[in-house]
């Protein structure tokens, strides 16, 4: 619900013009208690919004792993998952960079590596 709309149902409205409606819903969203409240209800909404995902990799995950479920919706299940936490998105391996180990040998023979240096 936008502002308007939420002006339009807690006020009689009926005579005003579309303008009208949205410079007083905009004048009553900048009242620092309305914004207050806003601000509140967005990150109830949030929280719950979170919690559903959270209840959805749970749900998921017991699918996946019921070793009764049927096949397909087992496989569903973790095709599902992979989708929601990005596991099947493409991996570019042109850029992607190897950790390297750099490892010099010194003119006595020994070796000494940048990870455990001499000493």
């Amino acid at each position: 619900m936008n502002q308007t709309e939420a002006y339009k149902s807690a006020y009689s409205c009926k005579h005003m013009s579309e303008k009208a409606l949205w410079v007083e819903a905009g004048r009553i969203a900048d009242n620092p208690k309305v914004s207050l409240r806003i601000s509140e209800l967005k990150a109830q909404i949030a929280k719950k919004r979170l919690w559903t995902r959270e209840l959805s990799v749970n749900i998921l995950g017991s699918i996946a792993t019921n070793r009764g479920a049927k096949d397909g919706d087992r496989i569903a299940a973790v095709k599902e998952l992979n989708s929601m936490h990005g596991f099947n998105t493409v991996v570019d391996l042109e850029s992607y960079v190897m950790p390297v180990r750099i490892v010099r040998e010194v003119v006595d023979g020994s070796k000494v590596s940048i990870n455990n240096p001499p000493g």
